[in-house]
């Protein structure tokens, strides 16, 4: 990029989970980004005479996009061998000079989970995670997800992550109460040092 302040970013979380108590653990997060940008997208033209398609265009220029977002994330010990996880978040993002076409937006987050320690290394459960999403001037969406995980603890310092499940989304078509949905499977596989 071509100026030394294209980007802003400030991330502000904690290494390791707060320790409230021996059973109570919290993490915190926030972030604000700032950046100027290229965007490049696909712009539809009306034709000047009636009955002609519209002619297509792409358009590149520079874009300011601020994001600010949050979350906490906490984790209860219920027994010592059963852990329930709550958490949530919120995402705003704004194109800050008004370009035509780009749309801001917000996301809320929420999310759950319980998990079993079998083994002190082995640990399977359940989770469920929605997200709401909505744009200025248009259509909002829905998402809920839910399924499986496992992690299990390879050595003293690798764990491997696995998440397996399926995902609902409701979008609303912007006519009425209408609403398009739709189910798809979703997984994550992690491996962390």
């Amino acid at each position: 990029l071509d100026q030394n302040n294209a980007t802003k970013n400030f991330d502000l979380t904690t290494a390791e989970p707060l320790s409230i108590t021996p059973r109570f653990r919290l993490r915190p997060s926030a972030r604000f980004v700032e950046t100027r940008d290229s965007n490049r997208r696909n712009v539809l033209t009306m034709a000047p005479e009636p009955g002609l398609p519209p002619s297509e265009a792409v358009v590149t220029q520079r874009t300011n996009v601020r994001e600010i977002s949050g979350s906490m994330q906490a984790t209860y010990l219920l027994t010592p061998r059963l852990d329930l996880g709550i958490g949530g978040g919120g995402t705003r993002r704004e194109f800050t000079e008004g370009s035509p076409g780009l749309i801001d937006s917000r996301t809320l987050t929420g999310n759950a989970s319980i998990s079993y320690r079998v083994t002190p290394r082995f640990s399977p459960g359940l989770f469920f995670d929605t997200s709401y999403n909505s744009f200025d001037g248009r259509p909002n969406s829905r998402t809920y997800s839910s399924g499986l995980a496992g992690s299990y603890v390879l050595t003293e310092h690798y764990t491997l992550d696995a998440r397996a499940g399926a995902s609902y989304l409701s979008q609303s078509t912007g006519v009425g109460d209408q609403r398009n949905t739709s189910w798809s499977p979703n997984g994550r596989l992690s491996f962390a040092y």
